[in-house]
């Protein structure tokens, strides 16, 4: 009876699975964006951009499962030569308006607790002031007499 030949992306499955791993956590731990893991493990290599990342994803996935990465680029090769898989796929969308503060969240609080800060400070040392004045005039007056 001859032995069922498992493809590359249910060899990865499998293994992720073996280990009792997630795609969240594969993806955390790879950087490899979940729908393209999805994508590898599905043997869905069209949604890729290009054989280069193929053979790119391939390796870091294959060693963060532990599973020697050779093998599997070497079937990739065979299967799809070194020619362009698919499309370039934009995976990002950038905003025109990068704000280097991030979501802006953090730094509005943190404007609020400076205002906070400045305010506080300045009805201390106002009332801090005032009261060493008429604490002085009444010495000056004192002494006057």
């Amino acid at each position: 009876m001859e032995a069922i030949k498992r493809t590359i992306g249910e060899k990865l499955k499998a293994r992720r699975a073996h280990l009792g791993l997630s795609l969240d956590e594969s993806h955390v731990a790879t950087k490899i964006q979940k729908n393209l893991l999805k994508s590898i493990e599905g043997d869905r290599f069209s949604e890729l951009p290009s054989a280069v990342v193929v053979r790119g994803f391939l390796k870091i996935y294959s060693e963060y499962l532990g599973i020697p990465a050779e093998p599997l680029i070497e079937e990739f090769n065979e299967l799809h030569g070194s020619d362009s898989v698919g499309k370039p796929v934009i995976t990002q969308s950038f905003s025109s308006s990068v704000s280097i503060f991030g979501s802006g969240s953090h730094f509005k609080y943190a404007i609020y607790l400076l205002v906070l800060v400045i305010l506080s400070f300045s009805v201390y040392f106002a009332l801090s002031g005032y009261s060493q004045e008429r604490t002085e005039s009444k010495v000056s007056t004192i002494t006057a007499e």
